[in-house]
């Protein structure tokens, strides 16, 4: 798992799922529940990619993983009101 872990540049990650979530919530954009959901798969993405660079890095701290979820959930509180 270590090796594996070590060889995923995880910028890519970012840089490969962020355009397809946008190009989902375009062809969703009638649908807002549906938006909403893909939001919270941005989001907890967003979150776990961050949490894992922090481990990796071993900087991984109560008030980094506190941080993260905190700026995930204010994006979905701000994104989801601008759905609905």
């Amino acid at each position: 798992m270590d090796r594996l872990l070590k060889r995923i540049n995880l910028m890519w990650i970012f840089i490969l799922t962020v355009p397809i979530f946008v190009a989902i919530l375009f062809f969703l954009r009638f649908s807002p529940t549906l938006q909403f959901e893909i939001l919270v798969l941005a989001s907890t993405l967003y979150l776990s990619v961050a949490l894992l660079y922090h481990w990796r890095d071993k900087t991984l701290t109560a008030e980094v993983i506190l941080e993260y979820a905190l700026i995930a959930v204010l994006a979905l509180i701000i994104f989801g009101g601008l759905l609905f």
